[in-house]
């Protein structure tokens, strides 16, 4: 969770939205009651809520955000 956030983070003051980043600006435990929402929602409807390992790095994750989207779009056709 920290590793995500300090990103998102990081990203926003690059940029210069800093005040506009309100849900990053919130601290760790409003994040960690979020986080426990969804994991519980996954848990609930795996189908549908996937859980990503964001503790890893951009290209790590992003591949595995493309094979869930690839499997989603796949199931579809």
């Amino acid at each position: 969770m920290e590793t995500g956030l300090g990103r998102a983070r990081g990203r926003n003051m690059s940029k210069g939205l800093h005040a506009e980043a309100r849900f990053e600006n919130e601290d760790l435990v409003f994040h960690g009651r979020v986080r426990d929402g969804y994991l519980r929602l996954a848990q609930e409807e795996p189908g549908r809520i996937r859980i990503v390992n964001a503790a890893r790095t951009p290209e790590e994750i992003q591949a595995d955000v493309r094979k869930i989207v690839d499997e989603v779009l796949n199931k579809s056709i």
